[in-house]
């Protein structure tokens, strides 16, 4: 496929990322073209900040919450390792939901859970000591849809 050359414009910062993680993955700054049409095309990722670089200076009870936050997350995802659902085909034939069922049905189990939390937040984010709304996920509701156009034999 032949390419074509185009012309961007970023913010100084973002340039300098770019051009650091060129240094360090081609081993020259002129690769920052290289690195960003690998970034286009999949070939490469993009890095991810560290916590600390998003949060900047952060406190001891900072440092608490995160590591009780991850504490929290390590047992919702140990329970829902433990999830198990039969889907019954006829009156006699149980078989476990897995692959692509089980994760339209999951995702759609969770963005309805997780849009009803966030309405009850997002009433008083304040309250929960928030300064913006919490997300929703607005494919929640819709997700057999989505599974049903990318499946035929659902159509």
């Amino acid at each position: 496929m032949p390419k074509q050359k185009i012309t961007i414009h970023l913010d100084s910062e973002i340039a300098e990322k770019l051009r650091l993680q060129s240094i360090e993955k081609y081993h020259n700054s002129r690769s920052m073209s290289k690195l960003i049409e690998d970034l286009a095309t999949g070939a490469a990722e993009a890095k991810q900040p560290e916590t600390c670089s998003i949060l900047g200076h952060r406190s001891e009870s900072s440092f608490s919450f995160e590591a009780e936050f991850n504490r929290v997350v390590a047992e919702i995802t140990k329970q829902l390792d433990q999830i198990m659902v039969f889907r019954l085909w006829d009156k006699k034939k149980e078989s476990p939901v897995h692959g692509a069922d089980m994760y339209f049905a999951l995702k759609e189990a969770c963005e309805l859970e997780l849009n009803k939390l966030a309405k009850g937040v997002n009433h008083c984010p304040g309250c929960d000591g928030l300064n913006t709304l919490l997300p929703i996920f607005p494919e929640a509701g819709r997700n057999f849809e989505i599974y049903a156009s990318m499946k035929n034999d659902l159509r």
